[in-house]
């Protein structure tokens, strides 16, 4: 094997471990876009729900949870609905 192709080994191995680069930092990115369009933060509420719904680790739902707050504010900049929730 050429050094290319261990190489190229060595990180198709890597992007296989981390390539889903966590599900909660790529939302965490999200959330802290500059991004002004309503629908871009009403997709972003969705997709941060179905996170929380889903079986990923207790610890990741955790260090998300620290970003939620920027995505309700946005999200009530919009509706006015999201703090008055019961």
């Amino acid at each position: 094997m050429s050094s290319l192709d261990e190489l190229l080994a060595a990180i198709r191995k890597y992007n296989a471990e981390i390539g889903h680069e966590k599900a909660w930092e790529k939302l965490r990115d999200r959330i802290m876009s500059s991004n002004a369009s309503k629908e871009y933060w009403f997709k972003l509420l969705d997709d941060v729900e179905a996170f929380f719904s889903s079986n990923a680790p207790e610890e990741e739902k955790k260090k998300l949870r620290g970003y939620t707050e920027r995505l309700a504010i946005m999200i009530d900049s919009f509706d006015g609905t999201y703090w008055n929730q019961s």
